[in-house]
């Protein structure tokens, strides 16, 4: 360190135009007098002893700081997936939490009926509602949360103007009959899991939400979209009507993996604890990817095998 700290120094306060015209006079000093070349030496020698005597004192008494740059850390994603529903998507684990949501829970938080409420004032009830789910940050702002999915049952396959018509977006706006019902429709395009979707900005309410809806066979999926976090969790929803089950996989077949990744490239390599897995039971787990369980009977067949290596 304190060798880098000198070159630094002396690359920083070394003129070379003065060292030029040094090195010129000395050859032309030394060509008239070749007495003083050793004098010349000498002086050279005590200027580099001094020198780095000082580089020395001030390096060990101020020492520099070297600030190494930040590590660039990619946040960790983590993957939620909803078999009965048909969707995934990723979302960041260190600030945000998915929880699943229903109708019952939205009447607990809004203190009232919307279902009953709806059907008195429009005089039918609303599309019936097969699930939802929330990604929340710490606070739990229900409010203003980014990114919210509603699903329902959409039997007779109604178009997203024909469901827009009959629901608005229900349970977050509706029975809004002016002008304004109109400027919030959704009219803007879309592309979600590679299929056309429609959207409309509610400007009045908290956060501007962006309200998407996209049609998939006989289901309607409500996004409720807020701010930057929200778009980036949209962009990676995945929206399968029969999420597969789970597959063996790998050379030694000791990977669990779903049936988008059954045909993976893995190394061949051979280990104890893979025979483990001959006996293991591969399934899709609570977080909704698929992994082989964890018994007992797996967990201390490992350890054994490991400890034999």
């Amino acid at each position: 360190m304190f060798w880098q700290y000198l070159i630094y120094h002396y690359i920083m306060y070394f003129d070379y135009a003065q060292y030029k015209q040094s090195l010129k006079f000395s050859l032309r000093s030394n060509y008239k007098q070749r007495g003083s070349a050793p004098i010349i030496l000498v002086l050279i020698s005590l200027v580099i002893i001094f020198g780095s005597g000082y580089f020395y004192l001030n390096y060990k008494n101020n020492p520099p700081n070297f600030i190494p740059p930040p590590d660039k850390q990619k946040d960790s994603l983590e993957t939620y997936t909803n078999k009965d529903l048909g969707f995934k998507f990723e979302y960041s684990k260190k600030n945000l939490v998915v929880k699943e949501d229903s109708e019952e829970e939205f009447n607990k938080r809004g203190n009232g009926e919307f279902r009953k409420n709806f059907t008195a004032y429009v005089a039918y009830p609303p599309a019936d509602n097969l699930g939802a789910v929330v990604v929340l940050e710490k606070e739990d702002n229900f409010e203003t949360n980014p990114f919210t999915l509603w699903v329902f049952n959409n039997p007779n396959k109604l178009d997203i103007e024909q469901f827009y018509e009959n629901y608005w977006y229900y349970p977050f706006v509706w029975g809004d009959y002016t002008a304004r019902r109109d400027d919030v429709a959704p009219k803007g395009e879309a592309t979600i899991s590679g299929q056309l979707a429609q959207y409309g900005i509610v400007t009045y309410q908290p956060g501007s939400p962006k309200f998407i809806y996209l049609a998939s066979s006989e289901k309607m999926y409500l996004f409720r979209i807020i701010g930057e976090e929200g778009e980036k969790i949209l962009q990676t929803v995945k929206v399968v009507e029969n999420i597969g089950g789970c597959f063996v996989a790998g050379c030694s077949n000791q990977l669990c993996v779903d049936e988008e990744e059954k045909d993976i490239v893995t190394t061949c390599e051979f280990r104890e604890e893979y025979e483990c897995y001959k006996d293991a039971l591969c399934e899709r787990q609570k977080d909704g990817g698929c992994g082989w369980t964890q018994t007992k009977d797996l967990l201390e067949c490992i350890e054994q095998k490991r400890g034999s290596e």
